[in-house]
């Protein structure tokens, strides 16, 4: 069983290194793309951080389809990191989360291997999902957080044109730019997710030095 292994990140690297101590003779270490694509053999596993791995994907993805046929490609984030990764996960067998990895890097492997993913609480449940996405918002400018504002309340874009005295195409820009930094899907998850969480998304608004009256009106 050969495990490649190509993650930025140190401290990830050391515990990988830590919970998979018993394999060390089965893996090898790589430090970019470049020198990963020139193996004349896919591994049996790889185990690839989301830069490594949209790389692999933008930049080599006639090397990327023979790794996926040919690897079980165990995708290596932190629960931060899901919501940025997301586009990603579907391209990976299986998922493994740096949260207390190098007690559990053996047994979240071995279920990556066969195409488990053990998943963290926060990603059970939608509150765990909302609090991981409001830590997203400071990604946002004054006038994207206004638009999520007045989505939440159901204002469509020329009511939020005419609110934050904008054309409507400069409104639908700023709600694109939300939804992405957000990692939202569309204005209706958008609406629903500040309508659920106005309160928490006002409170940290305001601790941003934001009012969150003013934003509303």
């Amino acid at each position: 069983m050969q495990i490649a292994i190509l993650v930025g990140d140190e401290d990830t690297r050391a515990a990988l290194g830590s919970g998979l101590g018993y394999m060390q003779g089965q893996i090898t270490h790589f430090s970019s793309v470049g020198a990963l694509v020139q193996l004349t053999r896919p591994p049996d596993t790889l185990l690839i951080d989301p830069d490594h791995f949209a790389l692999l994907r933008e930049r080599e993805p006639v090397a990327c389809l023979r790794l996926s046929r040919g690897s079980r490609i165990l995708l290596v984030l932190s629960l931060a990191d899901t919501l940025d990764a997301a586009p990603l996960l579907p391209f990976a067998d299986a998922w493994l989360f740096t949260e207390g990895l190098a007690h559990v890097a053996e047994s979240l492997v071995r279920l990556g291997q066969e195409g488990h993913t053990a998943l963290p609480a926060p990603l059970l449940s939608r509150p765990g999902i909302d609090q991981m996405r409001m830590g997203l918002l400071g990604r946002l400018t004054d006038a994207e957080r206004r638009c999520l504002l007045a989505l939440g309340r159901g204002l469509n874009n020329r009511d939020i044109g005419q609110a934050l005295n904008l054309s409507e195409a400069a409104v639908k820009s700023l709600v694109r730019s939300m939804l992405n930094k957000l990692r939202l899907r569309n204005r209706t998850e958008a609406g629903v997710f500040a309508a659920r969480n106005r309160e928490e998304i006002s409170a940290a608004l305001f601790q941003a030095g934001f009012d969150p009256v003013r934003l509303l009106h």
